[in-house]
């Protein structure tokens, strides 16, 4: 019987260095059967997936956190470095396809040796072969297995090279590398270490002490110096013999890399790419965004002919269907944002932007580094935040903790879409610029700006700590794999639908019910001066049903609740209505406009079906009968997002990280402030 029918094998560990295509690797051999958690105890993302054997079984895969070598220097890089040292770990899988990039081997091989030197059953997979002519190389891999001691597999993930081999492969038990660098290694000048037992013992006991004194530290670190050195060293005389460099299209690379880090046209490039990022967000998703909201529109119709009137029609019509659709409506602009993301990280330009915007965060206290988070503070401050772990220094993991929920998240998408819309008129500069795009993009710089000057504030308040160099791999340039962009879409807009669906379906229940009921007596009493002005003659009986519904959300629990926080809000041009859905969308930013649509569909009841923002531009002051949403007003709501902290998400996932209350209180207080004095500031000017 062929060994592939009887072998079924446990976890298989994907492990390599940042920038390698692990990622990408793991996306090709699972396509879409994954899901997203955190590695137990830690709040490190752990992808796990599965991946069809020959037997016609399936394989576990997991995607370990990016690290150059098993010596940690950051959270992340800790997890796999206690992982793959500790065979008692829970975490410990049964064996590991150690992922190397092709362009940059000798960095790979680094990790692959301490690997390879625990004693784990592992496979070499050289990544991105295609890009070796480019690059200007040629490898003997048969070579290269010779000399290493492991087998190894050349594969593309972006072209699919060796894919379906690989796939096979996993269905084969692997062999654990022969004791080739640890002879190699154990020399009287290193001989800490002589078995695969002692290296991990090794590993932990370095590992640990890089937290302990500052003697140990000392010991610690000259030990990993001792061992890198050594490793490098027999890494190039291996690479001499099995790499071979030819005449390459280097200049062509260099060429492009000084203009995308010019400063000048660098920024004047990255400034135009995040103006098409957000034209393409309002015009390509506009078509889809009105077929979904006929679909809600519709499907509330439906419901309401098949439910009888009462309290289950009215639930799922104006609190589940109104919630819901108000946010799913905003998914093709989020899935676009997204997009752009991917082909900017595929494409390896995220990397030239990360190098670039170095020169303005070191002057704000940061350095490159902490772009990435605020870069993936775009799509959302979560996980932008839990990646804010790689960044060594502590202080300045912390400042960009602190400061990076000011960068417009995706939630706040619908947010700003729904008030642009409503209180800017649409119009086109030279017949193809929308405004719209361009207040959008105004707001992600306003966000990154304000980001910046916090940061610096946060620098000199803060104690001093010894900056550590920035230091970046630049991946080669490449066509983005639309394959990896699609999945990378498509997980995140389901994460984003079943994450905020979750929330908002909670909220537009407890809204619905805070809108649809009240204490009993005022109630009782509109509607009976209701039901006698219902007998005169010359009344309109929709128009009456109008004041009545009115008249019964005010004297609501939500109403309530809405006016006792008017007054604080009222100078910013609030009303209570707006006040609720600002407690809302503490929940996540999104909910606003769930919110709305609850709270307006509960004051329409004609047979005709009008949109959310033609109900909210109907809107007015009972006092002075001004309409509620001017342009001031609008202006200055979208101002309070801007800065506010509506995500109680961001909160917890910031005490986790920072492992206190104290930073997410701050972080709390600050935004608040911000928002207040921000919206005020735009009222008093605008209004």
């Amino acid at each position: 019987m062929n060994i592939t029918e009887i072998y079924t094998p446990g976890t298989t560990a994907l492990a390599g260095k940042p920038n390698s295509g692990k990622s990408s690797l793991f996306n090709a051999l699972s396509g879409l059967n994954q899901k997203i958690g955190n590695f137990t105890g830690v709040t490190v993302e752990k992808a796990t997936g599965q991946v069809i054997l020959p037997s016609g079984k399936s394989g576990t895969l997991v995607d370990l956190p990016g690290t150059y070598s098993l010596f940690p220097k950051s959270e992340d890089e800790a997890v796999t470095a206690n992982i793959l040292s500790d065979c008692e770990h829970y975490d410990y899988p049964e064996r590991v396809l150690i992922v190397a990039d092709a362009t940059a081997l000798k960095n790979s091989l680094l990790l692959c040796s301490q690997i390879a030197d625990t004693g784990i059953p592992c496979l070499l997979i050289v990544n991105r072969v295609d890009l070796l002519e480019k690059s200007g190389k040629r490898i003997d891999f048969e070579k290269l297995s010779q000399a290493i001691g492991l087998e190894i597999m050349p594969v593309s993930a972006h072209t699919g090279f060796g894919i379906g081999e690989l796939q096979h492969r996993l269905g084969q038990p692997f062999l654990p590398a022969p004791e080739l660098f640890l002879k190699d290694l154990n020399t009287s000048e290193s001989s800490q270490y002589k078995t695969f037992d002692d290296y991990k013992s090794f590993l932990k006991e370095t590992s640990k002490n890089l937290n302990a004194t500052t003697a140990a530290f000392d010991r610690a670190e000259a030990l990993m110096i001792q061992d890198m050195l050594a490793r490098y060293q027999r890494i190039d005389q291996i690479l001499e013999s099995v790499v071979v460099q030819a005449p390459s299209e280097r200049p062509k690379k260099q060429a492009a890399d000084k203009l995308l880090s010019h400063p000048v046209w660098g920024y004047v490039i990255f400034m135009l790419a995040l103006a098409v990022m957000f034209q393409a967000i309002f015009a390509w998703a506009e078509k889809p965004m009105e077929w979904i909201e006929l679909f809600f529109s519709e499907a509330g119709q439906i419901i309401a002919g098949l439910l009888p009137e009462g309290t289950a029609q009215d639930l799922v019509q104006n609190g589940i269907l109104a919630g819901i659709g108000g946010v799913v409506v905003f998914v093709p602009q989020i899935a676009f944002l997204f997009f752009f993301i991917a082909v900017l990280e595929e494409s390896g330009y995220m990397a030239r932007v990360v190098f670039l915007m170095d020169r303005i965060m070191s002057r704000f206290g940061l350095n490159g580094r902490s772009v990435i988070p605020l870069i993936g503070g775009m799509a959302c401050a979560i996980p932008s935040i839990m990646s804010a772990r790689g960044i060594p220094d502590k202080k300045e993991r912390l400042i960009t903790i602190l400061v990076t929920p000011l960068m417009s998240c995706s939630a706040r998408i619908p947010v700003y879409t729904l008030l642009i819309s409503l209180v800017i008129p649409e119009y086109y500069f030279w017949g193809f610029i929308n405004i719209r795009g361009l207040i959008m993009l105004g707001l992600y710089v306003l966000g990154f700006l304000m980001a910046l000057l916090v940061a610096a504030v946060m620098h000199r308040r803060l104690p001093q700590t010894q900056p550590l160099p920035f230091i970046l791999e630049l991946p080669q340039y490449r066509f983005p794999s639309l394959k990896n962009i699609f999945l990378t879409v498509w997980h995140k807009c389901i994460a984003f639908i079943w994450e905020a669906g979750r929330v908002i379906l909670m909220i537009s229940i407890a809204l619905w019910f805070l809108v649809s009921y009240g204490p009993d007596a005022p109630r009782a009493e509109i509607e009976s001066k209701y039901e006698q002005l219902s007998t005169l003659e010359g009344q309109n009986p929709s128009e009456l049903e109008a004041q009545k519904q009115a008249e019964l959300l005010e004297v609501s629990y939500a109403g309530y609740l809405g006016k006792a926080i008017e007054p604080i809000i009222r100078p910013l041009g609030f009303d209570w209505k707006i006040g609720i859905g600002l407690i809302a969308s503490f929940a996540a930013r999104e909910v606003f406009v769930g919110t709305m649509a609850a709270l307006y569909a509960a004051t329409d009841q004609e047979e005709d079906p009008i949109t959310l923002k033609e109900r909210m531009r109907q809107e007015i002051f009972q006092d002075s009968g001004k309409p509620v949403y001017s342009l001031a007003t609008g202006l200055a709501l979208i101002i309070f997002y801007a800065f506010a902290m509506q995500c109680m998400s961001t909160l917890a996932i910031t005490k986790r990280e920072t492992g206190s209350w104290k930073w997410p209180g701050i972080m709390l207080a600050y935004l608040t402030v911000m928002a207040w004095v921000g919206a005020w500031v735009v009222q008093v000017m605008m209004g």
